[in-house]
C-alpha cells in the first residue's frame, strides 16, 4: 500500500504571561495594552484570579473573544484571549477548577489544538488533572 503524507505549514504567533492577578482595572488595562501591542493570534494568561461575574466586562475591555476558567479572586484561573487570529474556533473546553482552557481551531484547512494549562505542584492533583484532560480532550 502506498502512503502519502502532506506537510502543512501554519505560522502562529502566541504570547504567554503569568499575570499574578488582573482583577485590578489598571493592571488589567496595562496587560491588555501590552498584549495588543504584541499582536499575537492568541494570548495565554495564567493566574487571572477572575470571577464569573467579571467575564462580560473583561471581554468588552479586551474587545475580542476571551475563553476563561475561574479559580478564586486570589488564585488560579487561566484565559485565552483571541488576538488577530483569522481562522475559526470550532470548540472550547475548560475545567471548573481554574486549571485549563483548550481551544480547537481551524485555519487553512488545518486543525489546531491550543491549550493553556496552569501548572500543578501536588502530585495527586497532577494525576487528577491529567486524567480529566484525557477524558475531555476535544473531539472525544
Amino acid at each position: 500500500m502506498l502512503k502519502t503524507s502532506v506537510l502543512l505549514r501554519v505560522s502562529l504567533s502566541l504570547c504567554s504571561l503569568n499575570v499574578k492577578g488582573i482583577r485590578l482595572s489598571l493592571k488589567r488595562k496595562a496587560i491588555f495594552l501590552f498584549c495588543k501591542k504584541f499582536q499575537a493570534e492568541f494570548h495565554f494568561i495564567q493566574e487571572t484570579h477572575a470571577l464569573v461575574s467579571e467575564y462580560q466586562f473583561w471581554k468588552n475591555q479586551w474587545g475580542n473573544e476571551i475563553w476563561i476558567t475561574y479559580g478564586s479572586n486570589r488564585s488560579l484561573g487561566v484565559a485565552i484571549l483571541k488576538g488577530n487570529f483569522r481562522g475559526k474556533i470550532l470548540e472550547n473546553k475548560s475545567n471548573v477548577f481554574g486549571r485549563w482552557v483548550i481551544l480547537v481551531a481551524e485555519i487553512t484547512d488545518t486543525i489546531l489544538i491550543l491549550g493553556n494549562i496552569y501548572g500543578i505542584k501536588i502530585a495527586e492533583e497532577k494525576k487528577s488533572c491529567s486524567n480529566n484532560l484525557r477524558r475531555t480532550s476535544p473531539h472525544s
